[in-house]
């Protein structure tokens, strides 16, 4: 059987060990920022971790655009990074803008037409307009069934 001294001195050393290891993660977890560096000769180039930007997805941004008093909001397409552009009803005009994702501003605002604007509709015709009869009345085919 092991002595009492040889079990105190185990036991100290690893309440010692569990307190270093305790210390060493929560210095870990209170210090989370990574930075990466070149050092050359006397001078140097850091560069620190970049911060994540937060921005905005399109349904959120349709309630901010809601918000301010548009509706009738089409998403149409993001064609700079971050820009989505919008057409958007608001005070009788129809509006084409593009929108910053990270801070919500409104940029490159377009008054494209009144609201009450509507293309003319397609003229409607008989269902008999478009029909070719054949020759002098007769079969379609009439050169078989001519005299």
């Amino acid at each position: 059987m092991a002595s009492l001294k040889t079990i105190g001195v185990k036991a100290v050393t690893i309440v010692a060990m569990v307190a270093t290891l305790a210390a060493t993660t929560t210095q870990a977890q209170a210090n989370p920022n990574f930075s990466f560096s070149f050092n050359f000769g006397n001078g140097g180039y850091s560069m620190p971790r970049p911060q994540p930007v937060a921005c905005m997805n399109n349904h959120t941004l349709m309630q901010q655009l809601r918000g301010q008093g548009y509706y009738d909001i089409q998403f149409r397409g993001e064609t700079y990074r971050n820009y989505p552009e919008f057409y958007a009803t608001y005070n009788g005009w129809v509006y084409s803008f593009q929108v910053n994702r990270c801070n919500g501003q409104i940029h490159n605002l377009t008054r494209v037409r009144p609201v009450y604007y509507r293309p003319a509709p397609q003229p409607q015709h008989p269902w008999w307009f478009n029909q070719r009869p054949g020759h002098f009345g007769g079969h379609p085919n009439n050169n078989f069934y001519h005299n």
